[in-house]
């Protein structure tokens, strides 16, 4: 063997462990997000569920008071 064939089988090991670690980062990252979309949305759910069960028994109070008061 050669000095040039062993950089290049230097250089090709070094572009598929590249390679490798670009892959790893693009899966980790697409986790990530996909942890922190995930949650979010399930927050905003909590959020409009929470608003939902607050204002409907206000809302009950108010017509019932807004009945007594008609003439």
């Amino acid at each position: 063997m050669t000095v040039v064939d062993d950089f290049r089988i230097q250089f090709a090991d070094f572009k598929g462990d590249t390679q490798r670690q670009f892959i790893e980062l693009r899966t980790f990252m697409l986790l990530g997000f996909g942890i922190l979309f995930g949650g979010f949305g399930i927050l905003m759910g909590f959020i409009l569920w929470d608003r939902r069960t607050v204002v409907a028994p206000v809302k009950k109070q108010l017509d019932e008071l807004k009945e007594e008061n008609e003439p």
